[in-house]
């Protein structure tokens, strides 16, 4: 039998079901007379253990893995590529990711999503110091070192953040990175610091030498007990994590003994040689009588039984193929030299390989390998030694009226739940004579139940149908923050999800980067401008300093014409608002709108109350975002005060942008602002497809424009892509109530804006 599926998973899962309908059309055989080979073995062995074990029903035995594996062991091997290695951000935080070393530096999980957005906001990236980056040919930038970096947080400790340079260093915004809760976040930042200096002592190692005992003792003394917490308050698998590095220091040095090396060792071999031993996996023999036996598909794994299965027979996976020596970039284009008598070849070993196994089965011989695409279903060739059998049998055994040539071949879904195992008119397992397609059947009643589930469904529903009950309050009374409400404002959907189901998502730890920047992206571009706005001078040498001091700005000059860029569009924003002197400097001004039984309080900054005219201006573009929620503010001020007003808008993107918001009559004020308290009423029950940017497009054209889908979908940044509005929309939210709202609460918006 041969068998084609979509993935490894499902190649086990057809084995599973063909087993089953072996023993049943023939009782003499039992699970012992079974042997199942794999080329990957390390692929399908945990495949085996999960769909056999979830079952039950077919008892199997896999030979125990040698543990070289775990969390502790890739922290070692991490640790051992620092020295001589560039000393990236994401090399220094990968032994971390161990619970042995987090625990003996004192540091938890949380800690360590703490300390990553440290390090990420401290903008360190490669390198101890400006000497380590000179030592590679590379200029002594000493901007995104992990010296700077760690002097920037250890400043930050000691003074608040301000236009601050002490030798070169400005002190960072550790409150911004979660360290001033409390002291026990600065005891965190400590340890870490500790973990540091530990990690950079490892650079010295890059030129060391010793023998075969001076290195194992460095290691269990420099790297095993300054790096790992054995105690067992750390967790069981933890401390046989940490023995798994102790016996692979040791077998390190037992394979020096036998072969007689004592001359010393550079370390560049030594972690070689730790590597290929890692690497090295290796199981023990299965047990025969414990039902089923998976082994290695090799010579010496073989043995003759009554059903022999080989799975993973795939294209490029067997026979093997030996990998290129290192360095030897002519392989590729030129023949190698010829081999000699006697050597291996691992592509003949696994030919034979292949042919004891075919011969070892003595009542079935059964094939299966991953033949079609998952995703669009194209057709995947298989392993050669299964093509030529294939070949060989349509040659040798011709039946009149079987003569394609995949006749041998069972294709089977994508889904296990396929109402194609389950037609009454397939015929019974086992019942078809030799050579010809056997039908397609399951033993799985969850799939067969699931495949009645799809059969039998009506309509999709939408997600989030209906409502949620309205809260204790009802329709009582409510104060409403306008702050509040220009949050919601934004996303509908993401504030009913984030405060009413009080779900979270999306809380990926900061990203950290491994290059200096040779550009600035939009973010670090505003954060480079914010800092310039209001410094006085913005081209002066001591501001070029500070940016650099806060690793804002690429090294040398590509530094200095970003900052002259930058400084050139902030002056121009400033010019713009020197008139509004008056706006910038007035006091907050306090509004309160009773609106029936909701009442808006809050407050609003920059409104010149003799010119009836309100500020707002922000570094970077204006966003759709900041035009609704300058008009609530413009709509809150007219109600209160029972005058009309206007807004003016600045944005500093690379020009300055300019827009002017002509307010509305007092009684027509309030009526939009009761359409927008309206919908935060409604949307304390249901999820509204109401999105700021993407229907500020949507009502240019009152259309799905271009911009309207590169709002929605197109960009990383689209608003379809955040995680919320995925799982409460799908892929579409465009429909009727999307085009009503967009044309009630932001068609006034429009008419207003010039």
């Amino acid at each position: 039998q041969v068998h084609v599926s979509h993935s490894p998973t499902r190649e086990v899962e057809v084995l599973h079901d063909r087993l089953l309908g072996i023993f049943d059309a023939h009782p003499h055989i039992q699970p012992a007379d079974v042997l199942v080979l794999t080329p990957d073995l390390d692929t399908y062995a945990p495949l085996v253990e999960a769909v056999f074990g979830s079952t039950g029903s077919i008892g199997f035995s896999i030979g125990s893995r040698r543990l070289k594996e775990g969390a502790a062991l890739t922290a070692f091997l991490d640790l051992l590529e620092l020295p001589g290695a560039r000393y990236t951000a994401s090399d220094m935080l990968a032994p971390l990711l161990s619970a042995s070393v987090r625990d003996r530096f004192g540091i938890d999980e949380t800690g360590l999503a703490t300390i990553r957005g440290a390090v990420a906001q401290s903008r360190i990236r490669w390198g101890t110091d400006g000497g380590h980056r000179t030592e590679l040919d590379v200029p002594a930038s000493g901007n995104h070192n992990w010296r700077r970096g760690l002097d920037r947080l250890l400043l930050g400790y000691a003074i608040e953040e301000g236009d601050v340079l002490v030798d070169g260093v400005t002190p960072g915004a550790l409150d911004r990175w979660g360290f001033r809760v409390g002291a026990a976040d600065y005891e965190l930042f400590g340890r870490f610091h500790r973990y540091c200096e530990t990690a950079l002592e490892l650079r010295r190692w890059a030129d060391v030498e010793e023998d075969a005992e001076g290195w194992t003792n460095l290691l269990q003394a420099e790297v095993l007990r300054r790096f790992f917490s054995s105690e067992f308050r750390t967790g069981p698998k933890a401390v046989r994590e940490v023995n798994t590095v102790s016996r692979l220091i040791d077998e390190f040095s037992e394979e020096c003994r036998r072969a007689g090396n004592t001359g010393p060792i550079p370390f560049t071999v030594l972690r070689d040689v730790l590597g290929d031993l890692a690497a090295k996996s290796a199981r023990s023999a299965p047990r025969l009588a414990d039902g089923i036996a998976v082994a290695d598909l090799a010579s010496g794994q073989i043995f003759p039984a009554k059903v022999v299965c080989a799975i993973g027979m795939n294209d490029r996976a067997f026979p093997r193929r030996p990998p290129p020596e290192p360095f030897d970039f002519q392989a590729a284009l030129f023949d190698r030299e010829a081999p000699r008598p006697g050597d291996r070849d691992p592509r003949h070993e696994d030919r034979f390989a292949f042919l004891e196994a075919l011969l070892a089965a003595r009542s079935c011989f059964l094939l299966t390998y991953t033949g079609r695409d998952l995703q669009e279903d194209k057709p995947i060739p298989p392993s050669v030694v299964v093509s030529e059998l294939t070949d060989y049998l349509n040659g040798r055994f011709r039946t009149p009226g079987q003569e394609r040539l995949d006749r041998w071949e069972t294709q089977h879904p994508l889904q296990p739940f396929s109402r194609r195992y389950f037609e009454s008119a397939a015929p019974r397992p086992g019942s078809g004579a030799p050579g010809f397609r056997p039908a397609l059947f399951s033993y799985s009643r969850p799939m067969l139940e699931a495949g009645r589930a799809l059969l039998e469904r009506g309509e999709e529903p939408r997600r989030f149908a209906g409502e949620v009950a309205a809260d204790e309050q009802g329709d009582a009374p409510v104060e409403l923050e306008l702050e509040d409400l220009i949050r919601f404002a934004d996303s509908p959907s993401k504030d009913f999800f984030r405060y009413r189901l009080g779900g979270m998502l999306d809380t990926r730890d900061e990203e950290v980067a491994d290059d200096e920047p040779l550009d600035l992206n939009a973010l670090e571009v505003w954060q480079l401008k914010s800092d310039l706005a209001g410094a006085g001078e913005l081209d002066d040498e001591r501001t070029i300093e500070l940016a650099a001091a806060r690793g804002l700005l690429p090294a040398e000059n590509l530094g200095r014409v970003q900052h002259r860029q930058s400084a050139a569009q902030v002056a121009e924003l400033e010019k713009a608002l020197e008139r509004f002197g008056e706006h910038r400097s007035a006091p907050r001004r306090h509004v309160d709108v009773d609106l029936g039984n909701i009442r808006l309080v809050g407050a609003v900054d920059q409104f010149h109350a003799n010119g009836n005219e309100l500020l707002f201006w922000r570094i970077g573009s204006l966003r759709p975002k900041d035009r609704i929620a300058s008009w609530l503010r413009l709509l809150a001020l007219i109600a209160a005060r029972d005058r009309t007003a206007t807004a003016r808008l600045f944005g500093c993107g690379k020009n300055v942008e300019k827009a002017r918001l002509e307010g509305p009559a007092p009684v027509e004020a309030r009526a939009l602002l009761d359409d927008w308290v309206d919908l935060w009423r409604d949307s304390q029950r249901r999820p509204l497809p109401f999105f700021a940017r993407t229907s500020w497009e949507w009502t240019a054209k009152e259309t799905w424009s271009g911009d309207a889908n590169n709002a929605w979908s197109k960009m990383s940044y689209s608003e379809g892509n955040d995680a919320c509005h995925r799982l409460i929309f799908g892929e579409d939210p465009c429909d009727e109530e999307f085009e009503r709202l967009a044309r009630r609460l932001l068609g006034p918006l429009r008419k207003a804006t010039s």
